[in-house]
């Protein structure tokens, strides 16, 4: 089993299947050091798949830092956005 020490950032949006096996790994690596960042949906036609993400995220990792913003921002601004973020909060 791969020990992982630094934080992870997951960058996640509306594929939960895809969430799911990622969220298998990282559980087996026993990694409880997690950053969510979740693009907002860009209309309601990802809303329902979006919602599921964001709800396996939750349930998975509970005490994990979560940055959604309130506009989806497309994945050039979200993703930088994310990672800026992550890095603001580990010193």
């Amino acid at each position: 089993m791969i020990k992982i020490e630094a934080p992870i950032l997951i960058i996640a949006f509306k594929r939960p299947n895809t969430t799911i096996k990622v969220v298998e790994e990282i559980l087996k690596a026993g990694r409880i050091n997690v950053y969510i960042a979740m693009d907002f949906p860009r209309d309601d036609k990802d809303l329902t798949n979006w919602n599921s993400v964001k709800k396996i995220l939750e349930n998975s990792f509970p005490t994990a830092k979560f940055d959604i913003p309130n506009k989806n921002l497309g994945c050039r601004v979200g993703i930088c956005s994310a990672v800026s973020w992550v890095l603001s909060q580990e010193d």
